[in-house]
């Protein structure tokens, strides 16, 4: 046997102590946490390289993980509304934002996304959604650790060829947050209660001719078309985002191509600009392309011939009218001249429909330049009206653009003084239709409402008197019952919803200039219209009725109109939407006007009552 001496033997012990003592403070330096942020970098073949941030975040309820990337690109810019691979200074950057799933927490770490192909756009500059395979597509990686706060992998296209993979180095640079980097804010709201079954069962059976057009079959068997409850989607996200990044345009959850960024430009049009940015836009555009050489709202063809880009409303009286009201208003509030010439341009628009229809009492849908396109919807005006075309078919609309732009433009006319011949034509009119047109002279609510706008105008003791007498027959309809707007069940009379606020506004706006008592009666109606549309963001409506509604405090509708502005793209868009290229949608069990039985001209009401973009999507 030898003997080992104690000193030495004390020492090795020593020895290995301190080497056990540094690997495990190596192996702590080793450790950096899965959970937190990551500085990322990437490549993919389409767009290049890419930068952004990655945190790996734990729910404290369930236990799992979730995986919150976004990245930008550092070379490419969608300019023009394409993609192009150098940047001026116009372009936007083009982003991605999405979430994902942890796999596995111990190395080699497993993460999986999920990327849809399709939204809402069905073609956009020759490229098209047609053939593409809507299911949405998973990507799978593997992460190594390359280092002690390094990660490193590659995401791959699961059995979709068609697409490509992309790699990624991430590097841990801090603890998580309160708030996570990013997060998809996007929630769909119930509006109204669950259908009871047996008139679910009833409304089947009254509309079994709508579910046997083609158009409609293939949503038969799904669970949501037979549960058939309707939400209204709510979208803040990334709307801070905008707010500090105007110049980017960010897709999120889906592959980055033309079509998903046009989709996602609209929700920068829509957040990227201030609500005084927007009115400041509208304000400059809307005169310029959207008021014709007749002074009449209309639509704008910007690459058709110079003399025939305005391309005439259907509804082009109303509209007027209701641009005239909101320019009035526009005047009121900031004395603005330019807001004051639109005004007038609307209301003298207003007066070409009445005096271009040669029988008494009729009037214009809209008036446009001379066209000879055979357009059997216009004809030619006669004597010296000859230079304009305009489209028959006066209705209770259309009637409403008098009643709305006479009302608030005489309030605007009466604080800049008065325009005594503008005025004079103005009276002249309404008392023409009262005399001469059945739709206004309708012994109800019409005839009601013009009444008090010619007593309000003229201070005719005998319009008052008749409006009082009118309105003690309407008050059960237009007081208690909110004027008629109504939803159940996802179904509603949504154009009919605008024009009773605009009579229940046009109301409250007569009695309250002439210090009349039914004042109130009108703020009740607006109130309880609101009550009857709840769950439905329908913007004017809810800014209109709650701000002037006889609520005791202000109602959360408010707040819900100021996110429908907010929503709101500017400029506005037009696009080839189709919401039925997206697996996710389907169609209403209901047809949205069942009381026209039109199967063929008005299909079916969408699930999704889709305010942004509208709504932003």
């Amino acid at each position: 046997m030898t003997y080992q001496n104690p000193t030495v033997r004390w020492g090795m012990v020593l020895l290995a102590c301190l080497t056990l003592a540094s690997y495990q403070v190596v192996q702590a330096q080793s450790a950096t946490p899965l959970e937190g942020i990551y500085q990322l970098s990437g490549e993919d073949p389409r767009f290049g390289p890419y930068t952004g941030q990655v945190e790996i975040r734990i729910n404290e309820q369930t236990g799992t993980y979730r995986l919150i990337h976004t990245q930008i690109w550092e070379s490419v810019c969608f300019e023009g509304d394409r993609i192009e691979l150098s940047c001026s200074e116009e372009g936007d950057k083009i982003a991605l934002a999405w979430e994902g799933e942890v796999l596995t927490v111990t190395e080699p770490y497993t993460f999986r996304v999920t990327l849809s192909p399709v939204g809402f756009i069905r073609s956009y500059r020759g490229l098209s959604r047609e053939g593409v395979n809507p299911t949405p597509i998973e990507f799978l990686a593997t992460f190594r650790r390359m280092g002690r706060d390094t990660l490193k992998g590659v995401f791959v296209p699961l059995d979709r060829p068609e697409y490509a993979a992309f790699s990624e180095e991430w590097v841990w640079s801090s603890p998580r947050a309160d708030r996570p980097i990013w997060q998809n804010q996007r929630v769909e709201i119930p509006s109204h209660d669950p259908i009871p079954a047996d008139t679910k069962a009833s409304m089947f059976d009254l509309f079994d001719s709508f579910y046997e057009r083609e158009e409609v079959s293939p949503y038969l068997d799904r669970s949501d078309f037979q549960e058939g409850m309707h939400y209204v989607v709510f979208d803040a996200t990334d709307y801070e985002f905008y707010r500090a990044n105007s110049d980017v345009v960010r897709v999120i959850q889906k592959i980055v191509d033309p079509i998903s960024l046009a989709e996602a430009r609209i929700r920068s049009r829509a957040y990227g600009k201030s609500l005084a940015d927007k009115a400041l836009h509208f304000d400059t555009v809307t005169p310029l392309y959207h008021l014709n050489e007749a002074g009449i709202y209309s639509h704008y063809d910007s690459l058709a011939p110079a003399d025939q880009r305005f391309v005439a409303s259907s509804d082009g009286t109303l509209w007027t009218g209701v641009y005239a009201a909101s320019q009035a208003l526009r005047y009121l509030a900031t004395q603005s001249p330019e807001a004051f010439e639109n005004m007038r341009r609307a209301l003298e628009g207003l007066i070409l429909c009445f005096d271009i229809a040669p029988a008494p009492g009729d009037f214009a849908r809209g008036v446009r330049a001379r066209v000879a396109d055979g357009d059997p919807a216009y004809v030619q005006g006669i004597g010296a009206y000859a230079d304009w075309d305009w489209r028959p078919g006066a209705n209770n609309d259309m009637l409403k653009g008098y009643l709305v732009g006479f009302t608030w433009g005489w309030l605007a006319l009466e604080q800049a003084g008065g325009d005594p011949a503008l005025q004079a034509r103005m009276v002249e009119i309404v008392g023409n239709l009262l005399r001469d047109n059945e739709i206004a002279a309708d012994g109800l609510s019409n005839e009601m409402l013009l009444r008090m706008l010619l007593w309000m105008m003229t201070d005719d003791s005998e319009q008052r008197w008749r409006y009082q007498i009118l309105f003690e027959v309407v008050k059960p309809f237009l007081v208690d019952n909110g004027n008629g707007s109504l939803y159940e069940f996802g179904i509603s009379d949504w154009s009919g919803n605008h024009l009773n606020l605009q009579g229940l506004l046009s109301g409250f706006a007569i009695t309250r200039a002439l210090g009349d008592r039914r004042e109130g009666d009108f703020r009740k109606g607006l109130r309880k219209g609101l009550e009857q549309l709840r769950h439905n963001r329908l913007g004017l409506y809810q800014l209109v009725a709650g701000t002037l509604g006889d609520f005791q405090q202000l109602p959360p509708e408010l707040e819900e109109a100021l996110w429908v502005m907010r929503e709101f793209p500017a400029p506005k868009v037009s696009h080839d939407v189709d919401w039925s290229i997206n697996p996710a949608f389907s169609l209403s069990p209901l047809p949205a006007l069942p009381w026209k039985l039109d199967w063929g001209e008005q299909g079916g009401s969408v699930r999704f009552v889709l305010t942004l973009f509208s709504n932003a999507t």
